[in-house]
């Protein structure tokens, strides 16, 4: 029987201790991580108290996209699609559409930025004209599946649908992920999957003020002291708020395109490709929340995580679909090399055992 050498036991020994200093470094970089976030979330929390934004104490959101313009010189020469849309006739455009614009001019007075943003019931009234699909709730769902359904005239349309939790093909619950279009009542004001129903959308959640700062008593804003020391004074912990609303920013980014591209007589008759084609814009993207950014990155930027527990669905809801089918693609694909790379090294372990022959 050979024992190792102590040169080996050394050097597994060095090995090891540099794994666990790694290991520990690491850990604490993650601790570190996460207080910046949470600094730039409440940061961010104050700013937003401090500006007193109606709208997004209303709605939950602010403003979602940009398009911006040139500033050109009195002796530059335009194009004919230049001179036709300009931006005076674009703003004027998205106004009639419905949206709510602010402008500012860049560091170097070389560009104008228009910021957009559209109300909530506009942006229902779209959903609606275009029979946008949201995803239904599924507890709501089902509770909707197990009654009878009947019409204004007391006529049974259908009986109640009893399907199994479970199935064999899939571990997916039969209620989930099933989308329906929206149906919205501007006069009312209501959103219903049909008329004579309550809403059973999902709602999605949105971080808004925090119960600290929605309450001005606890700190004065006349004094000399900054909000954010008195809140690490008095050992005041500031979290987000969540507020349920219909719409995800995705849906609202797609909404509010669909509302500068439409040509119908509520729309703004603009097509957006085209003005970027001929110069008349120089660009359009949309905004970063630093709220929800922050959040969905305390998610995903963590030590460890298992490749089929992904979070997914915060990704889609913010960066859309196409980010969150390869990132479910991705954990899939890890999750299926595991097998691979546990029986691989247990093969190198085996070659080296045997001298490498």
């Amino acid at each position: 029987m050979t024992y190792p050498a102590w040169g080996d036991i050394t050097a597994i020994s060095i090995i090891s201790l540099i794994f666990f200093i790694v290991l520990f470094v690491l850990i604490r970089l993650q601790k570190y991580w996460d207080s910046l976030l949470d600094s730039r979330i409440r940061n961010a929390l104050l700013k937003r108290r401090k500006l007193s934004n109606n709208f997004r104490i209303k709605y939950g959101y602010s403003w979602d996209y940009v398009i911006v313009f040139k500033v050109y010189d009195e002796s530059e020469y335009l194009e004919d699609d230049q001179l036709k849309y300009t931006m005076k006739f674009i703003l004027n455009q998205l106004i009639k559409g419905g949206l709510d614009i602010k402008l500012f001019y860049s560091y170097q007075h070389k560009q104008i930025f228009c910021k957009i943003r559209v109300p909530l019931e506009r942006l229902l009234a779209e959903a609606d004209r275009i029979d946008y699909n949201l995803q239904l709730d599924p507890d709501i769902l089902k509770s909707y599946c197990l009654q009878d359904r009947y019409n204004h005239d007391g006529k049974k349309l259908w009986n109640k649908l009893n399907i199994p939790d479970k199935s064999i093909q899939t571990t997916i619950p039969p209620y989930d992920y099933i989308y329906a279009k929206i149906e919205y009542d501007s006069k009312s004001n209501q959103v219903s999957l049909y008329h004579d129903s309550k809403p059973i959308y999902t709602l999605k959640k949105i971080s808004v003020y925090s119960d600290i700062l929605d309450d001005p008593s606890l700190y004065d804003l006349s004094n000399d002291s900054s909000p954010t020391d008195r809140l690490k004074r008095n050992s005041i912990q500031c979290k987000p708020k969540e507020q349920e609303s219909l719409l995800s920013s995705v849906d609202r980014l797609k909404l509010i395109y669909s509302i500068i591209t439409c040509g119908t007589a509520d729309g703004c008759h603009l097509d957006i490709h085209k003005l970027l084609k001929q110069k008349c814009i120089l660009a359009y993207f949309p905004l970063h929340d630093v709220v929800q950014l922050s959040e969905l990155q305390k998610l995903w930027l963590v030590l460890f995580e298992f490749p089929w527990k992904l979070r997914v669905n915060e990704i889609k809801d913010y960066f859309g679909e196409k980010i969150g089918l390869y990132f479910v693609w991705l954990g899939y694909y890890t999750t299926a090399l595991i097998p691979a790379a546990f029986l691989g090294f247990l093969t190198w372990v085996w070659i080296a055992t045997q001298n490498n022959d």
